[in-house]
């Protein structure tokens, strides 16, 4: 059971009634690595990682989509990799190669975090180049909730 403070569940009734900014920044989010060739059958692995080690503000919340070519990966499940934020996945989408994902640390994140592991069955030999992109919708700052969707320090991008 998960329990939430007063901060903590405006801050996520905030993000829920988008007092965020929902403009794209696409830029900002990145599949950066991946390029390696892997067959047919085998699980593939990815974590969601989000980056303010060179911002001066730390990340509070984000809100992505997550897109992949469906003809080469079937999604399979998540593992929450950083159990001291709260981070809510909407798969219903995943069989079309879409997820949606919030994240809220009301302490703030300032440096590098992977935040959760995401595999996926590979369904033929193509490469995994271009295989995914990352829509970031909403980005605030931990405590001022300032608009982080435009600070290029910021970054989320998908890693091994």
């Amino acid at each position: 059971m998960i329990r939430l403070n007063r901060r903590s569940l405006i801050f996520i009734l905030g993000l829920m009634l988008g007092c965020t900014s929902t403009i794209l920044a696409q830029e900002r989010a990145s599949n950066k690595f991946i390029s390696e060739k892997q067959c047919a059958g085998d699980t593939v692995t990815r974590c969601l990682i989000v980056d303010s080690a060179k911002s001066p503000a730390s990340i509070g919340s984000f809100t992505c989509s997550l897109f992949w070519q469906n003809s080469n990966l079937k999604y399979l499940d998540y593992s929450l990799i950083d159990t001291t934020s709260i981070i809510m996945i909407n798969d219903q989408q995943a069989q079309n190669g879409g997820l949606k994902i919030t994240f809220v640390d009301p302490h703030g994140v300032t440096d590098a975090r992977r935040i959760v592991e995401l595999r996926f069955l590979k369904l033929n030999a193509q490469n995994l180049t271009n295989t995914f992109s990352i829509d970031l919708t909403a980005m605030a700052a931990a405590r001022t909730f300032e608009n982080l969707l435009y600070d290029s320090s910021s970054s989320l991008s998908l890693g091994e």
